[in-house]
């Protein structure tokens, strides 16, 4: 905006930075019809990033789980929700109505109204929530932006581009548990279940979705925020130097593995049906990305002071 003086009176004039005249989809007009001060606006259609790679005049946009091409207009992968929509093409973008509709690609975190959570990943990496986004989510995914890993970063952004709904709690109150975090895997009649290390099974059948293999179709994820102050957190125990909002950016991201997982999850799906399985640890493939997290964290650490 520029400030003038008019009268003794403070007045503002906009700073028009982008004119663009488009089609319904956003495929733009010819560009006599564009007016832009600054070539480098990276938002395009439905407020997603432009993939210029794809399309110089920016008429293709990157959703996150997929990509969209205003010139014809359909998204260029298959939806990984089709099984759930046969109604329609899989290919379709935003049911055939660009006036009413919108298409938040967050299907995955569920926000405070009960419905979908956008996420988009900024070029530094660091992630952007929808708005109905939850208290307790906006603190858990401003933990992982401020943690210095990439890897803790990409973790979350996995989590939401997998087919489960994902609800999050935060508990600040000391819980006599020694937990961290907890993931839970929810039954078909919605109830969270609970892990049984002497079992090495869950105490009920998490439900899955339909058609895919290791995937649960509903999860919740608590973070025991007063137990992280409490104890300090794990970093220490492997020899990092990490703060409590690292800790709690890295029990997020360590629950949210555990809801990825497909690898650990199909197998153990196996074992409980009674099918060939390798009898895979719940944290054998998570140690090893958290132990990079954790150094990331660090070697950040190290350079801010």
């Amino acid at each position: 905006m520029f400030n003038q003086t008019y009268n003794n009176k403070n007045i503002y004039l906009a700073d028009v930075r982008n004119i663009s005249n488009m089609y319904p989809y956003r495929k733009s007009y010819p560009a006599t019809a564009t007016y832009s001060a600054d070539d480098d606006y990276r938002y395009g259609f439905n407020g997603m990033e432009k993939e210029k790679s794809f399309d110089s005049n920016g008429d293709v946009a990157d959703f996150g789980a997929r990509i969209f091409d205003a010139n014809y207009p359909v998204f260029l992968s298959r939806d990984p929700l089709a099984r759930k929509l046969p109604q329609w093409s899989p290919n379709v973008a935003i049911g055939d109505n660009p006036i009413k509709n919108i298409d938040p690609d967050g299907r995955y975190f569920i926000g405070v109204d009960d419905k979908n959570v956008r996420f988009r990943q900024r070029r530094d990496g660091t992630i952007e929530v929808g708005s109905n986004a939850s208290a307790e989510l906006k603190i858990l995914v401003s933990s992982v932006n401020t943690s210095g890993s990439k890897t803790a970063m990409n973790q979350i952004m996995l989590a939401n581009k997998n087919e489960s709904k994902i609800h999050v709690k935060i508990v600040n109150e000391k819980v006599d548990n020694g937990l961290l975090g907890l993931h839970q895997p929810h039954d078909k009649d919605g109830n969270a279940l609970n892990w049984n290390s002497d079992e090495g099974d869950f105490d009920g059948t998490p439900i899955y979705v339909e058609g895919k293999d290791g995937v649960y179709k509903e999860a919740t994820i608590t973070i025991f925020q007063g137990n992280i102050d409490e104890s300090g957190g794990n970093g220490a125990h492997y020899g990092f130097d990490v703060s409590t909002d690292q800790e709690t950016a890295n029990t997020f991201q360590h629950e949210t593995h555990h809801n990825t997982d497909s690898e650990f999850i199909q197998d153990l799906k196996n074992k409980r049906e009674g099918k060939p399985n390798e009898g895979i640890d719940s944290h054998q493939n998570i140690r090893p990305q958290e132990q990079k997290i954790y150094k990331e964290m660090h070697d950040h650490n190290k350079k801010e002071k």
